[in-house]
């Protein structure tokens, strides 16, 4: 696990600016757009950091802990 990436707040930005961390310290090299977002699938509250280029990478909020999903299915971005 990757520290000081838990949660302190629930609010919207705080999860996706999270997410953005948890990117860059999982090694992303390109820039996530402003227009990164949160949707909700299946129960599910993800973040899709996006650019210009496409999807870069999704995140789900598991108790806390902004987790990397390693795929997903096409409906969610």
């Amino acid at each position: 696990m990757r520290p000081g990436i838990t949660r302190v707040e629930r609010d919207d930005d705080d999860f996706v600016d999270r997410a953005k961390t948890a990117y860059k310290q999982d090694g992303g090299a390109e820039e996530p757009a402003h227009y990164s977002h949160i949707n909700e699938f299946e129960g599910k509250r993800v973040v899709v950091l996006r650019n210009k280029r496409g999807v870069l990478a999704v995140y789900e909020d598991v108790q806390g802990l902004v987790t990397r999903l390693a795929r997903w299915p096409a409906s969610w971005v």
